[in-house]
């Protein structure tokens, strides 16, 4: 009798974690660009009503010498009409590692997307990076 009981009660503990664990993204990417650069869309989803979409770029330059020392990321929600609603901006550096996150104050998941952007002073940054909500 205890037998089923221990069995049953992994059953349950499994079937509780197992969409937490499933409903956890991350996108890997690289980038290379002189002035903007949009990403595509991913999906994410989140696991409480705040929560935590983190991206980390490690980035470096190359061409003329740039006007400053970073570059910008807008992150945007797909409203399903094929335009983005803006939730807000994080600025990274154009040489070495950033991490920056946003709070995701609403709860909702779905497919998001991001812009890089910098000025246009002829310097081109290339990298790679990832973005999650875990």
């Amino acid at each position: 009798m205890k037998f089923k009981k221990i069995i049953l009660s992994l059953t349950l503990f499994v079937l509780v974690i197992s969409p937490t664990a499933a409903l956890a993204s991350a996108y890997a990417y690289n980038f290379d660009f002189k002035y903007k650069l949009n990403s595509q869309l991913f999906s994410l989803y989140p696991k409480s009503p705040n929560y935590l979409l983190t991206m980390e770029n490690t980035s470096s330059t190359y061409g003329n010498a740039g006007t400053s020392a970073f570059y910008y990321v807008d992150l945007y929600r797909d409203n399903g009409w094929g335009v983005g609603e803006f939730i807000s901006t994080r600025q990274f550096y154009r040489n070495g590692t950033t991490k920056r996150e946003w709070t995701i104050s609403d709860g909702k998941g779905g497919k998001y997307g991001f812009t890089m952007r910098k000025g246009d002073d002829g310097q081109y940054v290339r990298g790679h990076g990832s973005i999650w909500d875990y």
